[in-house]
């Protein structure tokens, strides 16, 4: 019941088709259960996220020791209270209050804490694949990827361009994600967004380290796999002036161009495309 009360007023319910969105949540669910273990934590960001799964558990009795717990949620005293014992953190009231005058977000400071556990045995933490990018940065050295989601385990995955060839999947593509529908399209946005955002990522670890051949090398392996996306063009436009490449860094000002073209629904190339005019 509370599960049909939240999707029913979820924002962007409308996406979907009315027959189908229930099922389309739950598959959804499943899918991404089945990418995990029977037991750890799994910390979700999205709404579409956390109550299917809470759903399945209650319900269906599907890995019931898994311990799915909502981000957002954690900067709530009472939830922190209730999760405690799962969690395997003491923090109350009283000091979420402190870190929050601190300006210190205590979801971030128990996550970093969970995170600290599993590099040390503790219980295993899992990201779905739509995490965020400021967590995605934060964590990225030590994620392994297992389907639908990551894997925090403290150890550094595969250099730069060799994690983003064995991930990128020919299916995860714009066009794709534009004919699916239910599920398969919630899977593909996550798929495609988290895919645009690591070679983006990889590519900047690897300039920081002073690397700018293999930096390059994963931008336009990213241009060609991920269709022209307006935001890698950005990357490349940026190294190419970098490097006083002056004609390349048109060009790849032109492939923006051309992707705001064909894409209208995309409001940020636009806004990035007059940032650079």
């Amino acid at each position: 019941k509370i599960f049909f009360w939240f999707y029913k007023h979820r924002e962007g319910a409308e996406r979907l088709e009315k027959k189908d969105e229930f099922n389309s949540l739950i598959e959804f669910g499943e899918n991404m259960l089945s990418s995990l273990p029977d037991e750890g934590v799994l910390i979700t960001f999205e709404r579409y996220e956390t109550y299917p799964l809470l759903f399945l558990q209650a319900v269906e009795g599907e890995k019931c020791n898994l311990t799915i717990i909502s981000k957002h949620l954690l900067n709530q005293p009472t939830y922190v209270e209730a999760n405690s014992d799962k969690l395997g953190i003491k923090l109350d009231a009283e000091n979420m209050e402190k870190l929050i005058r601190a300006n210190i977000e205590p979801a971030q400071v128990i996550i970093d804490s969970l995170a600290s556990a599993a590099s040390s045995g503790g219980k295993r933490l899992f990201f779905p694949i739509s995490i965020p990018p400021n967590y995605f940065k934060r964590y990225m050295n030590n994620l392994t990827f297992l389907g639908l989601v990551w894997e925090y385990n403290g150890k550094p995955p595969e250099k730069y361009i060799s994690i983003i060839k064995k991930r990128v999947v020919e299916d995860y593509s714009y066009d794709a994600f534009e004919k699916a529908k239910g599920s398969e399209r919630m899977l593909l946005r996550s798929a495609y967004n988290n895919y645009v955002l690591m070679v983006n990522i990889s590519s900047t670890l690897a300039r920081t380290k002073g690397d700018t051949e293999t930096a390059l090398s994963i931008l336009l392996w990213g241009k060609e796999k991920l269709e022209n996306h307006w935001m890698i063009n950005g990357a490349l436009y940026k190294l190419y002036k970098e490097t006083g490449e002056t004609e390349k860094a048109e060009e790849a000002k032109k492939n923006i161009q051309k992707f705001v073209e064909e894409h209208p629904e995309e409001p940020r190339a636009k806004e990035f495309l007059k940032i650079l005019k």
